[in-house]
């Protein structure tokens, strides 16, 4: 082989290991991603779950305490301090303040 193909076949080897190198680091990251992600969403709809059972919990409690603010096939307007918050829930980036308890 002369010098010139040795270096293109130096040259291609390379670039065939830089591609591959990195289509296997994008793959980690964006399943990790990925899984954040779900995890978060999990988190969120689980949130969104409790606060919908408290709010549930007290309109079956309280519903007939409250004629006034009651509107046909809706649950009772209730303030937030009546819901039971054992502690503060903080989701993990968002800052979000999750009512309920587990």
């Amino acid at each position: 082989m002369s010098g010139s193909r040795r270096l293109i076949a130096l040259t291609l080897i390379m670039a065939g290991v830089v591609i591959a190198v990195a289509t296997i680091v994008f793959y980690v990251l964006y399943t990790a991603a990925f899984a954040e992600e779900r995890e978060r969403l999990v988190e969120t709809a689980q949130s969104q779950a409790r606060l919908i059972e408290a709010v549930a919990r007290f309109n079956a409690i309280y519903s007939s305490d409250y004629p006034e603010v009651r509107v046909p096939n809706s649950l009772c307007i209730a303030p937030a301090s009546s819901f039971v918050i054992p502690a503060p829930i903080w989701h993990s980036q968002t800052r979000e303040y999750a009512f309920g308890k587990e």
